[in-house]
């Protein structure tokens, strides 16, 4: 058998990053929404808003201060050496301490304006977060860039663990907001410590070389540009709900966010840790058309499946997962789904227009959808109050989604006509399978069989599109036969 070339061993590795990446995020959200339901039953649901106003700050922070020092060691080709990664190493550490002073002079500014003495004494300590996130190994980029990544997913997983055993074990001895503040500072503390621990490579030491800052902040001034538009048009939902509804409201609202996240996360997770490094380095193979979409068609269709899943069946996971006073989560999780579905198509343009070294077309996109949110969410609360506000903030994704898709097609890169025949199969799917789950109720059949009733009517109808990919992945998973 001849021996595996550098390319064939990378697409290997993208297969099984790709695998091992979806594995390991629905690993993560598994334990996330297992410990999020148990904080239900322990926890006040304002403790949830509360923690919501708390992470948009310092979420916010992060997002508004990024220079994309995982995407530039990645994507820029002097992302293997060692001057570069250390001024990477040594720029990261300062922008924590940088942001955590931040964190410190606005928090009684903040409590102010909410109206919350609380939001005072938590943010000081839920800003540490910065300090732990600043001080991340480069060889946790570095293992992405080679699409190694057992040990990532290993660190993201016990991560989720550390702060899921937290979370719980001091909810259970205070039930308070502190529990979360607590998980929340265990999670980046735990990646940081096992990123250093357990990858290999050389270990970070300060330095600073002029010209990788140079390159660094040549690619990074449109990914800072682009991540502070994002925060603004993707967390501040909370901020501007925060004002018009109850603390339990916004509670309520953030579990259904929590769970149509989660998957969203999931595929772009997958975009952004295998495909993007698969891009960047196919930007130059006169099949990257095929390779963009080869690697992308099984988790859109999959993402298809998954958000007609939740759009069709809201009011019934909501049912049964949420105790009593999370009814409201079951119509924003249907509308929230439309957010994540359109979510899905862009992160793959995304990765792609990225990899082609053009940050500043995701800062068009960026603009659109706050102009859209601005736009959408004053009408929509308007004429039909929260309901339409909600409905507003998870259509205005559509703009972004213009943006990087209209910029691909002149690249010569995807397919927009088939994004939009996947949109309105979810949006078919999901009606027949709203129907089925109203049938059954009229019939008091139990929430069980309902949510039985409504899955299986959806699956059957992206069956077909699906059983292609299956037969695929299960080719690929079959072991090559013994060459003689």
């Amino acid at each position: 058998m001849g021996e595996e070339t550098t390319g064939e061993r990378f697409r290997r590795r993208g297969f099984e990053g790709s695998l091992l990446t979806v594995g390991s995020a629905l690993s993560v959200h598994l334990v996330r929404f297992g410990t999020n339901l148990v904080l239900t039953r322990l926890l006040l649901r304002e403790s949830f808003g509360l923690m919501a106003l708390v992470n948009v700050f310092v979420l916010g922070l992060e997002f508004i201060s990024d220079i994309g020092v995982r995407a530039v060691v990645i994507q820029n080709e002097r992302g293997d050496r060692r001057a570069f990664l250390d001024t990477v190493f040594t720029v990261q550490a300062a922008r924590g301490f940088f942001l955590y002073g931040i964190v410190w002079l606005a928090a009684a500014p903040f409590a102010a304006h909410y109206g919350d003495p609380r939001l005072a004494e938590i943010l000081p300590v839920a800003g540490l977060a910065a300090i732990f996130n600043g001080f991340i190994s480069t060889k946790y980029y570095e293992a992405n860039r080679r699409l190694e990544l057992r040990r990532v997913v290993l660190i993201q997983v016990a991560a989720q663990l550390v702060s899921a055993a937290v979370l719980v074990g001091w909810a259970l001895h205070s039930p308070s907001v502190w529990a979360l503040v607590a998980g929340g500072l265990a999670h980046p503390l735990t990646k940081t410590v096992l990123s250093h621990a357990i990858l290999r490579g050389e270990r970070n030491r300060f330095s600073f070389d002029v010209e990788s800052a140079r390159s660094i902040l040549s690619f990074g001034k449109w990914i800072f540009a682009s991540t502070l538009l994002t925060f603004v048009v993707q967390h501040s939902d909370r901020l501007i709900f925060g004002n018009v509804m109850t603390l339990e409201m916004l509670g309520v609202y953030s579990m259904a966010l929590m769970l149509t996240r989660a998957p969203l996360e999931l595929f772009t997770q997958v975009s952004s840790q295998v495909a993007f490094p698969i891009y960047a380095r196919a930007t130059r193979d006169p099949r990257f058309r095929h390779i963009f979409e080869d690697t992308r068609k099984p988790l859109i269709l999959a993402g298809g499946l998954v958000f007609s899943l939740t759009m069709a069946g809201g009011p019934t996971i909501a049912a049964i997962l949420f105790p009593a006073g999370y009814d409201d989560a079951g119509w924003m999780i249907q509308l929230l789904s439309i957010y994540g579905l359109l979510g899905i198509l862009e992160s793959y343009y995304r990765a792609s227009i990225l990899a082609f070294g053009m940050p500043r077309i995701l800062v068009f996109g960026a603009l659109g959808k706050l102009v859209a949110m601005a736009v959408f969410i004053w009408l929509g609360f308007s004429w039909m109050g929260i309901f339409g506000a909600i409905l507003g903030y998870a259509v205005s994704e559509m703009l972004p989604y213009l943006v990087s898709g209209s910029y691909c097609a002149f690249r010569g890169v995807g397919d927009m006509r088939r994004d939009a025949l996947l949109v309105l199969g979810a949006f078919t799917s999901a009606f027949v399978g709203r129907a089925v789950a109203k049938a059954s109720d009229a019939a008091h059949m139990p929430l069980a069989v309902e949510a039985l009733a409504l899955g299986i009517a959806v699956v059957l109808l992206w069956l077909p599109f699906l059983w292609p990919q299956l037969g695929r992945l299960a080719s690929r998973l079959r072991p090559a036969p013994e060459v003689v």
